[in-house]
């Protein structure tokens, strides 16, 4: 099937996120400025990371899911195979039903 889960890592959330501490951190003026821009620092670096770890999440999950679809895929083609096989068997009259005292042919 022609689906891609797999996502490109890193981002542009980490660099936007920079660039808007730096504006946040460069707007902040007068008494205090200075530290509530530190806590913006750090706040979005905080969030920086666990928007990292998500990405890095979902990278794992899409891996998983590109690998299930592939086995499903096979498994599936395995099913169509064997029913078709099994289809032919029948055909030939080969399958037989083994009646009351009679042995099954591999004794």
């Amino acid at each position: 099937m022609g689906r891609v889960y797999k996502r490109g890592r890193g981002g542009a959330s980490a660099t936007m996120g920079r660039a808007f501490a730096a504006r946040q951190s460069g707007a902040e003026t007068g008494v205090g400025g200075v530290e509530m821009g530190k806590r913006m620092d750090d706040r979005v670096t905080g969030l920086e990371e666990r928007i990292a770890g998500l990405e890095r999440m979902i990278d794992d999950l899409s891996d998983v899911i590109a690998r299930q679809d592939k086995e499903i895929e096979t498994l599936t083609a395995r099913v169509a195979f064997l029913l078709e096989r099994e289809a032919g068997r029948e055909a030939e009259g080969g399958g037989g039903v083994i009646l009351g005292d009679e042995r099954p042919p591999h004794y």
